[in-house]
């Protein structure tokens, strides 16, 4: 005989906080802040970046002849920077990626 007990399950609840913290006129607020905190975290990222990479970009740029071995720790840098680009720009079209 089936059964007639209905699933606890429901499907169409995805992502539903159980606590109900996304209920009512203020559903979306948890969404929303968390939304804005990462958004401030990346764009702070975002500037840091910009920064480093200036300011190696002007140091490469300065060196002399007498300094040449400096080059290639501040390359390797450059590197790192590049590399973090990448991430954030995954990171930028890709929310879930993280």
């Amino acid at each position: 005989m089936p059964s007639t007990k209905k699933s606890n399950e429901i499907n169409t609840l995805e992502g539903c906080d159980p606590t109900g913290n996304d209920v009512g006129i203020f559903g979306d607020a948890n969404a929303f802040a968390a939304n804005l905190t990462a958004s401030l975290i990346f764009n702070m990222a975002i500037e840091e970046l910009i920064k480093d990479e200036g300011e190696i970009r002007l140091a490469l740029s300065a060196l002399s002849e007498n300094e040449i071995l400096l080059k290639a720790p501040l390359d390797a840098r450059l590197l790192e920077i590049e590399a973090k680009w990448v991430l954030a720009m995954a990171l930028f079209e890709n929310p879930a990626f993280i």
